[in-house]
């Protein structure tokens, strides 16, 4: 095998694939990336046998080979020259350049497990820049639990209105938004780990000339991510995301519209004082809002945030101040995916989830944040 490339091209195709490596120590070979040339194409593989990725750039000379990813990804991205030469040897790959010479000790290709060929059995599109920004705002929320493996992912699911659901939770908060999809299926419903999501934001959120991504499934077992010249295959999370409906406030006791930096900075200074437990107290009057926190060994914070007349809005016939703990940095999570100058926070009461959405951009989005009961 010979490849004459640019470095440029190489070195996003090496930074690209080798995130995705295995660190296993009965298999090696995960640790390497394999290049190999068909069909007038050079492709850049990796796996850790859960995800898989393929880098595509143009090439014409039969081959294949397995080479260490990390040291030929360092290698390639510090070299100045405008092209470079890939040349194997046996199980071994020599890097040229006018001014460099390296060579790799690889490993037999035949041992490079086999990546997943997707049945595409549907397919849908999205923008690639409105699906990086709006799952950057979900992604948050998933769940870690081992024993709730339908939580530890995003879901997409059709809404009936050719919009796609992206949805998480990790049963203390939930977070929804929804974007525009091409052809997306009526039915459609499946769980992208959060390594997946991951990734696509990694990967897509880096690639300009990238402009809209083509979803592939075949079943319900793995996806078929294509953008530009990268393919991101993933296993699907076997499992009923939760019914999260039932638990979303639809009518409040009140609702305050806050400045959002404002609030954050705020949060961001009274939560020095909950170190241990995490724990802000907000306490809501008619006309303004008080968050403190306090931890035995350190001492206790407050501020107060005025709420103008015009920016609270109440249901009960009479208001009562209502105090509500949170974790401040769920809570904060919440207001940093909120795009818009100000924040709304609707309160139903102490120990019922609180809303969290903007007031005037992007209506798709809201946060449900359940608060900390017996505080």
């Amino acid at each position: 095998m010979k490849i004459i490339c640019l470095q440029e091209k190489l070195k996003e195709a090496f930074s690209v694939t080798e995130r995705i490596i295995g660190k296993n120590v009965n298999l090696p070979i995960l640790a390497n990336i394999l290049i190999q040339v068909e069909k007038n194409h050079i492709q850049v593989c990796s796996t850790d046998l859960e995800l898989a990725l393929l880098y595509s750039l143009p090439g014409k000379i039969e081959g294949k080979i397995a080479v260490p990813a990390k040291l030929i990804s360092s290698f390639v991205s510090n070299l100045t020259a405008k092209k470079i030469t890939l040349e194997s040897k046996k199980y071994n790959v020599l890097v040229k350049t006018e001014d460099y010479k390296a060579q790799i000790l690889g490993m037999n290709p035949e041992d490079f497990p086999i990546i997943p060929q997707i049945k595409k059995e549907f397919s849908f599109k999205v923008s690639a820049s409105l699906l990086v920004k709006q799952l950057e705002k979900v992604v948050k929320s998933v769940g870690t639990s081992e024993i709730r493996p339908e939580i530890t992912g995003v879901l997409f699911k059709n809404n009936a209105n050719d919009r796609l659901i992206l949805a998480s939770t990790d049963s203390f908060r939930l977070s929804e938004t929804s974007i525009p999809a091409k052809s997306i299926p009526s039915d459609l419903s499946f769980i992208l780990p959060l390594k997946a999501v991951s990734e696509t934001l990694r990967i897509f959120g880096n690639i300009s000339d990238v402009d809209e991504l083509t979803f592939s499934l075949e079943s319900k077992n793995q996806v078929l991510i294509e953008g530009g010249a990268v393919q991101l295959i993933s296993r699907l999370i076997d499992g009923e995301f939760p019914n999260y409906s039932v638990i979303v406030p639809q009518n409040f006791r009140f609702t305050a519209t806050l400045p959002l930096k404002t609030l954050s900075s705020k949060i961001k200074a009274v939560s020095s004082f909950s170190a241990r437990s995490n724990d802000l107290l907000l306490t809501f009057t008619k006309n303004k809002l008080e968050l403190s926190a306090r931890d035995a060994s350190s001492g206790e914070g407050m501020a107060v945030l005025e709420i103008p007349p015009a920016s609270f809005s109440q249901n009960a016939p009479s208001f009562e101040p209502l105090s509500i703990v949170f974790n401040w940095r769920f809570f904060l999570d919440g207001l940093e995916s909120i795009d818009s100058d100000t924040v709304s926070i609707g309160i139903t009461s102490e120990v019922e989830p609180a809303r969290i959405k903007s007031p005037t951009d992007d209506p798709s989005f809201f946060y449900v944040l359940m608060p900390i009961k017996g505080s």
